[in-house]
């Protein structure tokens, strides 16, 4: 009869998430999405929003998120084995939802997490996870997302001239029409590729590279300060190779004061 008892009482335990999320406070999902703006829309404040939306959480799908969120801030900050713990409840949970974006978002952030914590079995096994939901997408630009991740990836092994070149792939398979849709985000791949070639000694593709994230920058609204620190101090190197050093400095200043 005990037993029995507590089966139930157990049963009615795992039941109230279930109702709750059958009967949404509709006020709460309101806060929630409020805080999920702002932490897509910027990455300042992301502690704050990450913690309002998990306050406000009430489905899998918003717990997910918000795990997603304050994993993002750890990985910002450095603390990649933060990040992982949080990015996995953001997986573990996000599981239950058929949100492949959501999927998408929280797997990839998570295979550079583990990379950063030298945890490279589990990160190849992320990228194998990555590699099928982009399969699983919409995105009409598959080829190119894998390419890109491949390029991030190279970033952190510090393999520049293998992620020059996917950076060089993915470039080569957007469209124009999306080039001109998302200039900040292909101004962010310009910079880097930049810093890649640099590192990579072709001094005269970056070059090239530089002038073409130049052209951009008038277009950008807002720009990134990190995006803008690599893009000086791709500068800055070019002097350097050049053996402009007085020039040099000053661009590694800028880039210091961009930070």
């Amino acid at each position: 009869m005990c037993l029995r008892t507590s089966i139930i009482v157990f049963l009615l335990i795992m039941a109230i998430p279930i109702y709750s999320q059958s009967n949404p406070n509709e006020e709460k999902h309101q806060r929630f999405l409020f805080h999920q703006k702002k932490a897509k829309e910027s990455n300042l404040n992301l502690e704050h929003n990450g913690l309002q939306a998990l306050k406000n959480a009430q489905t899998p799908y918003e717990f997910s998120y918000s795990y997603y969120i304050l994993g993002v801030n750890k990985f910002r900050q450095g603390e990649y084995a933060n990040a992982v713990n949080l990015l996995e409840s953001a997986e573990h949970i996000g599981n239950q939802t058929d949100s492949t974006r959501l999927k998408r978002d929280y797997t990839l952030t998570l295979l550079l997490a583990y990379r950063r914590a030298g945890l490279i079995m589990q990160s190849n096994e992320a990228l194998d996870r990555e590699k099928k939901l982009i399969d699983q997408s919409n995105d009409p630009y598959k080829e190119a997302e894998t390419h890109y991740i491949l390029s991030k990836i190279n970033d952190i092994d510090e393999k520049y001239c293998q992620s020059a070149i996917q950076k060089e792939k993915y470039l080569n398979l957007i469209p124009p029409q999306v080039r001109k849709k998302d200039i900040d985000f292909i101004f962010a791949v310009y910079a880097q590729l930049a810093f890649a070639q640099l590192k990579c000694r072709k001094t005269e593709e970056a070059k090239k590279t530089i002038s073409k994230a130049d052209q951009l920058i008038s277009q950008i609204p807002s720009k990134n300060p990190t995006l803008s620190e690599i893009l000086e101090l791709s500068k800055a190197l070019v002097l350097v190779e050049e053996n402009q050093k007085e020039q040099a400095l000053k661009l590694f200043n800028k880039a210091y004061q961009t930070s």
